[in-house]
Order: C-alpha cells, then structure tokens, then sequence
C-alpha cells in the first residue's frame, strides 16, 4: 500500500472514531461566559490539542509556520 492510501486510509478511520470521543458531557456546574473563555485555557483536552498542533505545525510548517497557526487557532475559536 503506498504511502499517500495509508494516509487517506488513517485519516478516514480516525475521522469516524471521532464522535466516540465526547469530552464535553456537560456536568459542569457553571455555564457563564467567563467559563466559556477560560475553558480551552483550562481543559486537558483543549491544552493537549493546542500542544500537539503547536509542535507539529513547526516542525512541518517551515516558512508559512505564522500562517498555519493563525489558521489553527481561527478554527479552534469558530469551534467553540
């Protein structure tokens, strides 16, 4: 199998595994809107995403690195 189906190939299983990962199960006590920003700051989940795009993005990124995170952390706000 060449290298570009194995990637198509991961990237489709990861894909549909992703709605059996529920991190928000809403037993949080407080719904406000400072809770709402300090959450991705404070969440394991949100840290550890921000952490791995960070490093895979400059490892990978070179000169557009700027570009790449501007892009990641427009997604991760319009997601919230």
């Amino acid at each position: 199998m060449s290298v570009r189906k194995r990637r198509i190939w991961t990237g489709s299983v990861l894909a549909l595994m992703s709605p059996l990962a529920v991190a928000h199960t809403g037993s949080a006590t407080t719904a406000d809107f400072l809770s709402g920003i300090l959450h991705p700051l404070t969440g394991i989940d949100h840290v550890l995403v921000m952490l791995v795009a960070g490093l895979f993005i400059g490892r990978h990124a070179g000169q557009r690195a700027g570009l790449w995170l501007a892009g990641f952390a427009a997604v991760f706000i319009l997601a919230m």
